[in-house]
């Protein structure tokens, strides 16, 4: 009786938190550049420029985000707690002028943030300006990414480099298929991933495969 009452109290003093983080989300939605189906995000996380925010369908952003870029973040990606997406940046070393109160003319100095499709960046993640998280990226948690990473790698560190590949080519392609891109599509990201992956120059990487431990796909015992 006594932790039912607890519980009532609890919820009672908390319908004005919940009643203003619920204005402050729908103001949010209106200012957001796009928005797809299904966006959840803490109303309490910081966005600067929530203008140029575009959001794909299905899109989680943890707890506690910082967001100030131009960011285009696809479709069925999420965020774990406290991500950071900063594109903005500071003059300095000018002559006769303090770093302090130098300021842009016009928007010169923010450069646009690309999640794709498909991604999960862990807790922490900081990714800057200029860069493009590719389709499928696992981005471990607490790396800083300060250059575009290749599709369907597993990125960690700081800075952020490819460890691993996720599935190998032949059943990447099957697995985007079976995701309903089309067949030209899913050639086309298996080529892209091998392409951006000599351009960082990190060798034949191990693959990463978790379907066989996945419990939908676990063969039940006889």
């Amino acid at each position: 009786m006594i932790d039912s009452t607890l519980r009532a109290l609890h919820l009672l003093l908390d319908l004005p938190t919940r009643a203003r983080l619920a204005v402050r989300r729908r103001r949010l939605l209106r200012r957001f550049g796009r928005v797809g189906r299904n966006f959840i995000f803490d109303p309490q996380s910081v966005f600067s420029t929530p203008e140029l925010l575009e959001v794909g369908d299905d899109v989680f952003i943890g707890p506690r985000a910082y967001i100030s870029a131009d960011v285009r973040i696809g479709n069925r990606v999420m965020f774990g707690p406290d991500p950071t997406l900063i594109g903005g940046d500071h003059y300095f070393a000018v002559r006769g002028k303090s770093v302090r109160f130098m300021h842009p003319e016009g928007r010169e100095t923010i450069e646009p943030v690309v999640v794709e499709d498909e991604t999960w960046c862990g807790a922490s993640v900081i990714v800057l300006g200029g860069v493009t998280v590719g389709m499928g990226c696992v981005v471990g948690a607490g790396s800083v990414v300060t250059r575009s990473l290749p599709p369907f790698t597993v990125a960690v560190g700081t800075p952020c480099r490819p460890v691993h590949r996720v599935f190998m080519d032949d059943v990447l392609e099957d697995h985007l298929i079976a995701l309903g891109y089309p067949p030209v599509e899913a050639q086309a990201i298996v080529q892209r991933r091998l392409r951006e992956l000599t351009e960082w120059n990190c060798g034949e990487l191990s693959v990463v495969d978790r379907t066989a431990g996945y419990w939908e796909y676990r063969v039940p015992p006889r």
